[in-house]
């Protein structure tokens, strides 16, 4: 029965592949009869010789041979790799993502890009994600992530493939991945999302149906993007990302193509109006970083800023720097007189809570740690000393045999500075981003907050493991004779597959601030219950 029931199948399949056939061979016919008519082709220079394959045995007593390529010469030995080329190289991860080892490559100077190749890049980069598996809880988010990625990793050299956490020998260990461990693998997971999205924005398999996805109601818009954005100014966005790196918003603006498609987007939403207000909102960004990067040559007596800092430097890592040395100077007598009290507060507990909540605030990746770290030590010395000054004088006693402060009043001192220095901070940040804000209109370039919260947002909507399916290339139809076939997307997925608004934002970070608060609140009760056994 099976046999007979299958015959009416199988025989408009052989047709239909008959008929294919026939056509593919039409057409290798006439591209024969036009190659057969040219001209023939004189070649200037001597072809390369094939390489020539070599016979060896593998023993004396006849048995078979192997066939072994002179060209194929053995790999170059791995070199040992330094710490300013593992941070480029974290960088770059940071940057592009898993899986774009070339790019990452891209990212390394050109001395270091001749000692790894490309798959001693990919090898060091599957040794950072060992590392950061080695400093994560077991049973996280971050965690479980990073052991699914490394299920899909080569083989580690010189050890197993799952088990293994150490350090590679030639990588050594990884700076600051024990603090940042959840927050780069926060970041890996998203550009995760970034690189599948931009895959299947730029891909003819699924490229209609995404700017069908973009362009449907169920895909959220946020209200900050310009009046002109759509569905194409999101796919030339993730095309710049898989070009430039997550991050790197001024690289995609000046990029001939992207801005190409951002104009015309304005020209057709709202005319000749539009992109002269989107030119001129570019146009100031770039005069702004210009007048900037004057200032701070200026202030450098003409150097580059990078190389040498004057003593009186109005640059943002000198502010910073001495304001860190103020506070310092105000916060560090009434640390040390609080010393003998809270010797037993700073448990693992608490230092744990402190590095979660230092890793929530950390979004994205700064360049300006390693300038802050290097230019912070050259202080070091003066800053001992400072503090060597100042705990004399809270303990020095006077004539009547009472010390200069009590530590009530240190702690009072403390506490007051600490409540300045945060009201600054607050006062700072909004007052550069009024001055931001200030500039935007209706069509000008996005600021980098609002493309940041748009790539997330494509991310988890575009993509997303099962959201489209591939379909075949426009090409078929032309080459084939038949009908493209396209997989028809699932309508009745929930608006949350496609990550929901600036609403779920605002009350993820509320429920992150609620923890917070709770695990203060744990703390100072800890504390009461020490100081009360302590005191009975």
């Amino acid at each position: 029965m099976a046999t007979t029931a299958r015959h009416p199948i199988l025989g408009p399949l052989l047709e239909r592949y008959a008929r294919e056939l026939d056509a593919k061979l039409v057409d290798l016919a006439r591209l024969q009869k036009e190659w057969e008519c040219e001209p023939p082709v004189i070649l200037r220079a001597a072809a390369r010789a094939a390489p020539r394959r070599l016979w060896s045995r593998r023993g004396e007593d006849g048995e078979d041979g192997e066939y072994d390529d002179e060209y194929d010469a053995p790999k170059p030995p791995r070199t040992p790799w330094s710490n300013h080329e593992k941070e480029r190289l974290r960088r770059g991860l940071l940057f592009h993502g898993l899986g774009r080892w070339e790019k990452i490559r891209d990212a390394l100077k050109k001395t270091s890009r001749a000692k790894h190749p490309t798959n001693d890049v990919a090898a060091t980069c599957w040794d950072l994600l060992r590392a950061l598996r080695a400093n994560l809880k077991p049973g996280g988010k971050e965690s479980t992530y990073v052991s699914t990625r490394l299920r899909g990793a080569p083989e580690k050299p010189g050890g197993s493939r799952e088990d293994d956490d150490g350090p590679d020998e030639l990588v050594g260990p990884w700076s600051k991945v024990k603090t940042l461990a959840r927050s780069w693998a926060r970041r890996l997971e998203l550009l995760d999302g970034v690189n599948r999205a931009a895959e299947r924005a730029v891909a003819e398999e699924t490229q209609d149906d995404a700017l069908a996805l973009l362009d449907s109601r169920d895909f959220p818009r946020g209200d900050k993007l310009p009046a002109f954005w759509n569905a194409t100014c999101d796919l030339y966005l993730l095309h710049g990302i898989a070009t430039h790196g997550f991050g790197a918003w001024e690289a995609i603006r000046a990029d001939p193509e992207c801005f190409a498609a951002f104009a015309h987007a304005a020209r057709e939403s709202g005319g000749d109006a539009a992109l002269e207000e989107l030119t001129k909102s570019c146009e100031r960004i770039d005069a702004r970083a210009a007048a900037i990067a004057s200032k701070m040559k200026g202030m450098h007596g003409g150097k580059d800023p990078t190389i040498a800092h004057a003593e009186d430097c109005e640059c943002f890592v000198c502010k910073r720097r001495r304001a860190k040395r103020d506070a310092t100077k105000t916060t560090t007598a009434a640390e040390k007189a609080d010393d003998d009290d809270d010797d037993d507060d700073d448990d693992e507990d608490d230092d744990e809570d402190e590095d979660q909540e230092e890793e929530e605030e950390e979004e994205e990746v700064h360049e300006e740690e390693d300038e802050d770290e290097d230019e912070d030590d050259d202080g070091n010395e003066e800053n001992e000393e400072t503090d060597n000054d100042e705990s004399a004088a809270v303990n020095t006693p006077r004539g009547d045999g009472t010390k200069s402060k009590s530590k009530e009043e240190a702690k009072a001192d403390r506490e007051a500075a600490r409540e300045a220095a945060r009201l600054q901070r607050i006062a700072n940040k909004k007052t550069h981003k009024d001055i931001k804000r200030a500039n935007v209109t209706p069509n000008s370039w996005p600021l980098a907050e609002v493309l940041t919260h748009r790539v997330k947002q494509l991310a988890k909507g575009l993509g997303a493991r099962d959201v489209l399916a591939p379909s075949d290339p426009p090409w078929v139809a032309a080459y084939l004779g038949r009908k493209r076939k396209r997989a028809p997307r699932d309508r009745n997925l929930p608006l949350h597959a496609f990550g929901g608004g600036e609403d779920d934002d605002a009350r993820e970070k509320a429920k992150r601030r609620a923890e917070r608060r709770e695990r203060k609140r744990a703390r100072a009760k800890r504390r009461s219950a020490r100081n009360a056994q302590v005191a009975e």
